[in-house]
């Protein structure tokens, strides 16, 4: 038992990097995840820390981005 940490980094177009935005300033975001440990599907609240986004290609379409943060639980 412990407090639970998801880290994360993926690509995203500039659609989603504004999603993820708007996640990264909320209080708390209501997270499922599989527990290795139980085999079960847990829901917890966690919140988002970390965050860092940097343009990985400029295109036409405004641009790759890669995007990586953790979501801590509280």
């Amino acid at each position: 038992m412990g407090v639970v940490e998801i880290s994360v980094s993926f690509s995203v177009t500039p659609t989603w990097l504004q999603r993820l935005t708007e996640y990264k300033q909320m209080d708390s975001i209501e997270v499922q995840f599989f527990d290795p440990e139980t085999c079960e599907v847990k829901t917890t609240d966690m919140y988002v820390e970390g965050f860092k986004s940097k343009l990985e290609k400029d295109t036409s379409y405004k641009g790759l981005w890669t995007v990586s943060f953790s979501l801590k639980e509280f």
